[in-house]
């Protein structure tokens, strides 16, 4: 079995297929490349591993008609389109993927991922033990099911995934500053937690019906009350005392939950 690579900045080239295959099994996790153009690829891959949850962020691109044969990759590999396509296969099931769309290949199935020679894609790799163990402490309990997301993520839906993708661009454009930043360690953990949180709560799985409950059970029905209300009446003028009567606790208790705070200020 390949161990992922630990080297945090990720910058390489090659016109080998076999150089391609074994840097990137480095980065996401055993799998098969298959193409005609053995030797004549445009492989680009310039990324970063960040060092706590051992997530890699980068751009890739294979500059010739390539197809990923997945089968026990041990990592989620989530990757979006700049230009050009690609499209996943699972047991029959196709999915498109290109600039609007992104894809989540789970570790569940054998699948086969398709990439035109035009394609260059954002790719975010997070370790399968990673993604379990920031679910775990979103549950409080252990993962005893694989995760498996929908592999369609679309940037238009009503959900975060937009956002989500923005925050990853952002931090490409400043992966040059983070390298060589001293204090990386420290921070890597809470940005990895917060990638993989965003994404386990806005890009649907097997474990979505279970987190939508327990934010439900986490707040109190008078602050759910106080929200709607918000958004219902959001272009009128709303003060701290109007909330306060609506609510039907004491001012100090809905101050407490910090809601009303962060919303006037």
């Amino acid at each position: 079995m390949i161990s992922l690579s630990q080297q945090m900045e990720l910058n390489h080239y090659s016109r080998k297929a076999e150089f391609a295959q074994n840097l990137m099994s480095t980065i996401c996790g055993e799998h098969r490349l298959d193409t005609i153009y053995k030797d004549n690829l445009d492989f680009h891959y310039d990324g970063m591993r960040l060092p706590n949850k051992k997530m890699a962020i980068g751009t890739i691109s294979y500059g010739a008609n390539v197809a990923i044969n997945i089968s026990n990759l041990k990592a989620y590999s989530i990757s979006l389109p700049i230009q050009g396509r690609q499209a996943l296969n699972i047991r029959g099931a196709h999915y498109q993927s290109d600039e609007n769309r992104g894809l989540i290949v789970s570790n569940n199935d054998q699948q086969d991922l398709i990439i035109d020679k035009d394609c260059r894609k954002f790719q975010v790799v997070i370790p399968e033990r990673s993604m379990q163990i920031v679910l775990a402490d979103l549950l409080n309990k252990p993962i005893e099911t694989p995760i498996i997301f929908n592999p369609e993520m679309h940037l238009d839906s009503e959900q975060l995934i937009g956002a989500w993708w923005k925050n990853i661009q952002n931090f490409l454009q400043l992966k040059s500053q983070y390298s060589n930043f001293y204090g990386l360690q420290m921070l890597s953990e809470d940005y990895e937690n917060f990638v993989i949180k965003a994404l386990l709560l806005s890009q649907e799985n097997n474990y979505s019906e279970a987190l939508k409950s327990l934010s439900h059970q986490d707040e109190p029905a008078y602050i759910r009350k106080v929200r709607n209300f918000i958004i219902e009446h959001a272009h009128e003028e709303i003060c701290a005392e109007d909330l306060q009567r609506l609510a039907g606790v004491s001012k100090s208790k809905l101050n407490r939950t910090g809601f009303v705070g962060d919303f006037f200020i």
